[in-house]
């Protein structure tokens, strides 16, 4: 079943996560820089079995924190909109005329959207090593009824801005509306991971930042 043979509420009953993601330029006879993709001659092969292993990196990536979540399903855009076949005049166009429409349906109507924010292609991934991160713990006075339980300082400054804004991800056309739609994104970054829903910004540092545009 296409995209557009699902309607608004079938689409809000099921429960899904939505990949968005940088394409990054596809490398001639490269094959971990070509674009993964759905066409109409690949289609039936695809339906059979995709094996992990020859997903990208960013696909992989994906399905692990779908996996972690509980979540059936997952929504790719190159996977599950027919692409077209080449670049020439004489090759098979896809379906993504059809489909684009519907995906604002797609976006708003997903569990959660994944966005690969520190990744520049398909092959990057963004679940890579960050580092050990140093985080301190400060005492507090048990006798002062106004202080919290617990004070923690870290290394890890919490820049929004820099790291999705500013982010590779953000260069995609698409991104704009993939975010203003979805119910509540999860950035991954090189510095840290961002939850964002309607309500505000939450950090893995722990902090709550304000929503903006």
């Amino acid at each position: 079943m296409e995209t557009k043979d699902l309607t608004p509420q079938q689409r809000a009953n099921l429960k899904y996560i939505a990949l968005s993601h940088p394409w990054g330029t596809p490398v001639k006879n490269h094959e971990n820089r070509q674009h993964f993709k759905s066409t109409k001659a690949k289609l039936s092969q695809l339906q059979k079995k995709i094996m992990d292993s020859a997903l990208p990196a960013n696909f992989r990536d994906a399905l692990a924190v779908t996996r972690s979540l509980g979540i059936k399903y997952l929504w790719i855009d190159s996977l599950c909109v027919l692409q077209k076949e080449g670049d020439n005049e004489g090759d098979d166009q896809g379906d993504f005329i059809e489909e684009a429409p519907f995906m604002q349906d797609i976006y708003s109507s997903a569990y959660c959207v994944i966005a690969a924010s520190s990744a520049d292609g398909m092959w990057t991934g963004f679940l890579n090593e960050r580092g050990e991160r140093s985080v301190v713990r400060l005492p507090v006075d048990r006798h002062d009824p106004e202080a919290n339980s617990h004070y923690y300082i870290s290394e890890v400054v919490d820049d929004f801005q820099r790291d999705v804004i500013d982010s590779p991800l953000s260069r995609r056309g698409w991104v704009l509306q993939e975010r203003a739609l979805a119910r509540r994104t999860i950035y991954f970054t090189n510095n840290q991971t961002y939850f964002e829903c309607g309500h505000s910004i939450r950090c893995e540092t722990l902090s709550k930042l304000k929503r903006s545009g």
